[in-house]
């Protein structure tokens, strides 16, 4: 039980409160404004209680969701590599997201009070705001380019050692099969030797220093073959 005081205070479980309060109030929002009653409300003659409902469930959503892209982002680990690229691109990522999808929002009410002056100062800043947070989020990238690079060359140097988990040589012709396989499937060969525990007679394979059935130690003791 010691761990869940550590995990409440982390940014890992305040971001999964803000998600999963996030989806609540989509989901509440959206079923309130079905009631039959909400689209025969008009407020100020022009704004249906519906969209009203929608606005504001769809707005505070929005505000949710930054709180849990910030905590989110704080719980990601500060070490370089692939996840530090990522971090750092979070903010501005989320921002743009957040603005794209808030200034539709915002319009859909707003544009039912102004004219077409107010719609093209309106989507003017919508513009001009999105291009510079656009900006900002290449150049963030470009700048912690070099983390996601050094991740990628560090899997390239990994990739090619996965085979030999899998895979070892054989000692007649020194071509590759599988670890698990008794013989060679190029020339035939025995690929181990097979040995017997002296304490308890199971087949052991002649790298084992201790018996995987008894845990006797094999290297002090005279191994023999297995006779097949």
């Amino acid at each position: 039980m010691e761990i869940m005081p550590s995990f409440k205070s982390s940014g890992g479980y305040r971001a999964a409160q803000y998600l999963i309060t996030t989806l609540i109030v989509l989901l509440v929002g959206y079923l309130i404004s079905l009631l039959p009653i909400m689209s025969r409300l008009v407020i100020a003659d022009r704004l249906a209680a519906t969209d009203l409902v929608l606005f504001v469930t769809q707005m505070t959503a929005l505000i949710l969701f930054y709180l849990f892209a910030v905590n989110a982002i704080a719980a990601l680990p500060k070490t370089g590599g692939a996840l530090f690229f990522v971090k750092a691109i979070s903010v501005p990522a989320a921002l743009l997201v957040i603005v794209i999808i808030g200034q539709g929002v915002i319009w859909k009410v707003l544009g039912l009070f102004v004219g077409a002056s107010g719609k093209s100062f309106y989507f003017g800043i919508a513009i001009l705001l999105i291009v510079l947070i656009g900006i900002w989020l290449v150049w963030v990238a470009f700048q912690n380019a070099p983390y996601l690079i050094d991740s990628i060359e560090e899997a390239k140097e990994t990739l090619p050692a996965l085979p030999s988990l899998r895979t070892s040589a054989c000692p007649e012709c020194g071509q590759l099969s599988s670890r698990s396989a008794k013989f060679c499937c190029h020339c035939g060969h025995p690929k181990h030797k097979e040995f017997s525990c002296s304490a308890c007679g199971e087949a052991l394979q002649e790298d084992q220093k201790f018996c995987h059935a008894c845990g006797h130690e094999v290297e002090t003791e005279q191994a023999k073959e297995v006779k097949s």
